[in-house]
């Protein structure tokens, strides 16, 4: 399993690095320092993703949803956001709160508790993957598989795209915010292997011929 540090200050970053050295349960640690940087991670990289520790400020476009884009991009990953504001009104998205200013000891304990969770639960999540791709392989078709891989919404936002709606109508229509639209088309142009939202229209359209 892979753990994802977000942060844009390169001591605090390296900080949490080392911290998740030394639990020896990470085959790699990725870092990066923006959302842009998020974004242009490989699907087979995010899917690998169990644990991330983010700073909310590196999603200055999305204070009130920061969560959002590591949730869609690394849909297995638990968070842990470290901010110096009170972010405590979204426990109820499942998110970790926790100040900056917590010291090495309590950091290195939260840690170790999280990576055992994770650990307790390896079993049911590698069940789940497999069943996954085995549903994608039903077919003798070799792009309507593809679809089964997408969640309802994604399907909803590619939908939407192709009938010509700009991510903020998408956004307006669905009543989230627009990054979280951008980050779905984003990983939705990943997985088809596709370069702009024109070609994922095109393939979109293509399914229902």
């Amino acid at each position: 399993m892979k753990a994802l540090i977000i942060d844009n200050e390169d001591l605090f970053r390296l900080g949490i690095k080392n911290l998740f050295e030394t639990q020896n349960q990470f085959e790699s640690i990725i870092e990066v320092t923006t959302d842009r940087e998020l974004l242009s991670l490989s699907v087979a990289e995010t899917q690998q993703i169990r644990l991330t520790i983010m700073n909310p400020a590196c999603f200055p476009d999305m204070p009130d949803a920061f969560w959002r884009p590591v949730q869609q991009i690394c849909p297995t990953s638990q968070i842990i956001a470290m901010g110096d504001a009170n972010y405590e009104q979204f426990k109820y998205q499942g998110i970790q709160f926790i100040p900056r200013a917590i010291s090495a000891y309590d950091m290195a304990m939260l840690l170790q508790r999280t990576v055992n969770d994770i650990i307790s639960a390896q079993n049911t999540i590698h069940v789940q993957e497999p069943n996954e791709q085995i549903t994608t392989t039903s077919t003798s078709n070799e792009v309507k598989p593809v679809m089964k891989n997408f969640s309802k919404r994604r399907l909803q936002i590619l939908e939407m795209a192709a009938m010509g709606l700009s991510n903020k109508d998408i956004a307006s229509e669905l009543n989230i915010a627009e990054g979280t639209v951008k980050a779905h088309m984003h990983l939705i142009m990943k997985m088809l292997n596709v370069t702009n939202r024109t070609q994922a229209a095109l393939w979109y359209q293509n399914q229902f011929e």
